[in-house]
Parts: structure tokens; C-alpha cells; sequence
């Protein structure tokens, strides 16, 4: 094992004790684990114990930072000594280090202070959501002197990468193409932008598509609820701009005389925008059909998806949306937006895609699948995905060496 390189996440989002928030990383960290090309590490940034969460072995750093995201690399030199402290504790050292995979943009310093260091490692950057550039961030995010501030460095930083990773095509364009993205955009990322229009658009070395593939040891159709009374929709997500359960309650409240006697909708997330979503419902009257649960443990989320018939999440800001795939794998069909990262996957001519932000459409797609029921989509396999990624992430590298 200690021959191996080290391949070393870096993540602000990371499931830990009663907190399942960043599943996502978790499952790709035990994905390159399976490929036993490596020995990997993970680091988080926080107070508190190291710990471990099913298995994998997580060493926490003290990061400075002041609240709220407000001038974010003031303490940059204190806190990659904190890096480098802990990288001592875990008896690592930085010439080991194959890849430092960062997730979370501020992650991304600590991958280019490793570089430094050590230039033979691969500083990697991986890409999450539509607004991931960093300045979308924070009580300041629409003061327009901390906002060009901030813009300047993080070209800096995201210049320096050797790689970005992006959970979709849709994802890369709405990177690449700032400071004025295209397609849907929340209104209050728009005010964010619009603090540093007129900027320069970010140069980057390499850009990857890397899917956020499902783990079939947790998702699979082998649970999958048969027959049951009532008709049975699942929504996950958070209560944020961009999410839109407003607009699939605003769906379900014009065809209601039309579902199934007994119809159901499970939500569940938190967020801020929930407060509103209840008040909606009780506007609606839709009190005895609609239901909001607390989140669960990612390993606990397939029993919820066993229980449901269709799963409906109409978000027009969504990269990627793991709860699609992970749905689609436990064999309960999926609708969402054309033009985010879920069409990428099915392809546009699945039938479970509705113009953002349409009540009126979504319920007439909800409609047609009571009456004539499609098949899930295939998701990603994150076991398939991650492989094909690491060799190009590291056979190009090698081509490289190699014409050098």
C-alpha cells in the first residue's frame, strides 16, 4: 500500500457524523479507492476530531477565514501552513503526492500550494454546480469592489489548475463563458454578476466531464416498492432559488382532480426557501397530499426511492442533480429541465424533460406518465465514469512526459 502514489482529495463537502451533505465526493473518493491505483487520503477544513464515515478515513485542518466568505484568501499563507501541518500529522509527504484533487473552489489553493511544492503533482479542480466560478459567495457577493477583487484572484487560481472537472457540459459553459454565462441563471446570481461585467473570461489548461455516476452497491431496482396504494412522487432537494418546488406545487395544484385517488408528494431537503414552499401549500390546499421530511443518510436514500413512483424535481439551475440518477438507478423514472445537466445523460428525447419554470407543462408531463408510464433512464455507473476519467486525466499527462 505504501508504494502506491497518493492521490489526495481536498474537500470542503464531505459527509460527516450527522451530516450527509457531499455524498457525492464520498462516493468518488471510495470509486478511485476501487481502482487500486492508489492510496487515497481526504482532508476537510474544520474544527474538531478527524474522523470516519463508512470506512474512509477523514483528517480535518484548521482553515482561518472570516465570516460569510468576505475577502477569502486573507489568511492564505497561515492556512497552507495548516495544510501542510496536517499533511505532516497524516506522515505524507508532498513528493508522494500524485494528484490533489480539490473540491470547492477555495479547496483549489491548498492543490496549487502542494504544486508548488512538488510540481510533479496534478492540481485538479472539480466543479459542482452553475455558479462555482467563487463569486456567488457570502454577505458581499453583490458589493461590486470585493467582487472584482475576488474575480482577479481567482483567475489567478483557476489559471494555475492543471485540470477543471465539471459534473457536465452545462456546467463547463457556464464556467468558461464568464463573466457572462448563458442559459438559465437565478436572479440572484445575476446581481453577482453583474459586479464584474467587463471582466476577463477565465483561461484554463484542461477541461473534463466527469459525470456523477451512482454507486450500484447503494442504488439498485432490486428494492423497488411493487403495487401499494395511491400514486406516490418524490422531490429531493434544497429549498433554494433554482430548485423550483414552488412550480411543481404550482403543477400538481392544476391537475389534482385529474391524479390518482390517494396521490402523494414526498419532499425533502431544507434550505431557506422552505418557510415559502409550506405557505404555498396551505395557499393551495394541498395539505393532506404534500408532506416535508428531514434529509436522511445517503445509504438510507434508496429505500426512500423503493417507495416511490415517479420522482419530479423541476430545477432550472441544476448542474448535474445526483438525485435523478440515483432515483433512475432504483428503477423509479425521473422528470426535470431541458437544458440542465440531466439531459445530458438521458438525451433529449426522453420524454421526462419540461421547459423550466412551466407549471402548466409539468403538469401535463406528469399527466401523460399516469396515463402511459415510461421507463427510467440509464444512469452513469460511477465505477464506469471515474476509470475512464483517471485515464484522461493521467494519459494525457503521460503523453506528455513522454513527447517532452
Amino acid at each position: 500500500m505504501e508504494g502506491r502514489p497518493i492521490y489526495l482529495v481536498v474537500t470542503q463537502h464531505f459527509p460527516a457524523p450527522g451530516n450527509w451533505r457531499g455524498a457525492f465526493v464520498l462516493d468518488f473518493v471510495r470509486a478511485v479507492m476501487r481502482t487500486r491505483r492508489f492510496e487515497v487520503r481526504v482532508m476537510v477544513p474544520g474544527r474538531g476530531e478527524d474522523f470516519t464515515v463508512e470506512g474512509v478515513k477523514v483528517w480535518r485542518f484548521r482553515r482561518r477565514a472570516l465570516r460569510s466568505a468576505v475577502l477569502p484568501f486573507l489568511f492564505r499563507r497561515w492556512n497552507r501552513a495548516a495544510f501542510f501541518g496536517c499533511l505532516k500529522r497524516m506522515g505524507v509527504e508532498p513528493e508522494r503526492v500524485a494528484v490533489c484533487h480539490a473540491h470547492g473552489v477555495f479547496m483549489g489553493d491548498y492543490a496549487l500550494a502542494l504544486k508548488a511544492r512538488s510540481p510533479g503533482a496534478l492540481a485538479v479542480l472539480h466543479h459542482h454546480d452553475l455558479a462555482s466560478f467563487g463569486i456567488h459567495l457570502g454577505v458581499l457577493r453583490h458589493v461590486r469592489w470585493h467582487q472584482r477583487r475576488l474575480y482577479g484572484q481567482l483567475l489567478a487560481l483557476h489559471g494555475g489548475m492543471d485540470a477543471h472537472v465539471f459534473v457536465s457540459a452545462r456546467a463547463a459553459r457556464a464556467f468558461l463563458e464568464m463573466p457572462l454565462p448563458g442559459g438559465v441563471l437565478t436572479a440572484d446570481y445575476r446581481r453577482s454578476l453583474a459586479c464584474v461585467a467587463g471582466l476577463p473570461a477565465p483561461q484554463v489548461r484542461r477541461a473534463l466531464v466527469l459525470f456523477n455516476g451512482v454507486d450500484g452497491r447503494l442504488f439498485a431496482p432490486n428494492a423497488r416498492r411493487r403495487g401499494g396504494a395511491g400514486f406516490v412522487m418524490g422531490c429531493v432537494g434544497n429549498f433554494v432559488e433554482g430548485k423550483d418546488q414552488a412550480v411543481l406545487l404550482r403543477a400538481l395544484a392544476g391537475i389534482r382532480a385529474q391524479l390518482p385517488e390517494g396521490w402523494r408528494l414526498r419532499l425533502v431537503g431544507s434550505g431557506p426557501e422552505r418557510g415559502a414552499c409550506e405557505r404555498l401549500v396551505r395557499e393551495l390546499e394541498l395539505e393532506q397530499q404534500v408532506s416535508f421530511e428531514a434529509e436522511r443518510a445517503h445509504g438510507a436514500m434508496a429505500a426512500f426511492y423503493a417507495e416511490l413512483d415517479l420522482f419530479v424535481l423541476p430545477a432550472s439551475f441544476e448542474a448535474f442533480g445526483c438525485v435523478f440518477a440515483e432515483a433512475a438507478a432504483c428503477g423509479v423514472p425521473v422528470i426535470g429541465c431541458i437544458g440542465q445537466g440531466l439531459e445530458e445523460w438521458t438525451g433529449a428525447g426522453y420524454p421526462g424533460l419540461v421547459r423550466p419554470g412551466d407549471a402548466a407543462a409539468l403538469g401535463a408531463r406528469i399527466l401523460d406518465f399516469v396515463r402511459a408510464p415510461w421507463a427510467p433512464p440509464e444512469p452513469p455507473a460511477i465505477d464506469a465514469e471515474v476509470p475512464r476519467f483517471l485515464e484522461r486525466l493521467l494519459g494525457a499527462e503521460k503523453r506528455k512526459g513522454a513527447g517532452a
